[in-house]
Order: C-alpha cells, then structure tokens, then sequence
C-alpha cells in the first residue's frame, strides 16, 4: 500500500477550518492594516506575508507540494500566526463578532489535535 502524499492525521473538518481561518486572516487582517494605517501598500505587504508563509514553508508528508520544508514547530508557529491575525483583523473591524473568529479558531484547534501532535512528535 502506498503511503499517503499528505498528513495522515489530517482530515476534512481540520483541513476546511484551518482553509476558514486562513482566509479570514487573509481578507481581515490586510482590510484592518488598511483601517488603522489608511496604507494600501503596508495593507498589501501583510496580504503578501500572510499569503506566502503557509505557501512556502511546509512539513514533509503534511503537504503535497513542498517549497521549504520545516519542522514541524516551525509550521505550528506560522498557523498560530494566521490564527492571531484573524481574530485580530475581525476585532479591529467587528469587535461584536471576534467571538465567532474565536469560536472558528477554538474548532479548528479541536479538529486539528491529531494532526497537532503529529507535527510536534512527527508521530
């Protein structure tokens, strides 16, 4: 039997909420850079970073592509970056709904434990 080319701890809820958090990050964080600073190239400097971390830093057998691979911490660190970040730009814009950004971020947590401890153990 062949091995799988991604993470075999992950699944279709930790997959779809982590895509959830990661575009609320996307979409939010830039538009509340843009907000505070009134800077559209600052706005799409965080845009790009935001874009390009998970894209180009990944862990063998998590992703099918990989650009550069790193430990797994190293990728947890840029998740809970991504997380921050969407609560962050949902409360600077929402403040009443950055309890639904925390609520998406806390299942993605849970869907994702498998998945979370295989990166810090690798097993």
């Amino acid at each position: 039997m062949a091995r799988p080319v991604t993470s075999p701890h992950d699944n279709r809820w930790s997959a779809t909420t982590r895509f959830l958090v990661e575009l609320t990050a996307w979409i939010f964080a830039p538009w509340a850079v843009w907000v505070l600073f009134g800077s559209w190239p600052f706005a799409l400097g965080v845009l790009a970073v935001l874009l390009a971390l998970p894209a180009i830093f990944s862990v063998r057998r998590d992703k099918r592509v990989i650009i550069i691979a790193v430990p797994g911490l190293v990728r947890l660190i840029i998740e809970v970056f991504l997380m921050v970040a969407a609560i962050w730009g949902v409360s600077v814009l929402f403040p009443l709904f950055m309890a639904a950004a925390v609520t998406l971020v806390s299942v993605h947590i849970v869907t994702s434990a498998r998945r979370i401890f295989w990166l810090l153990t690798g097993r």
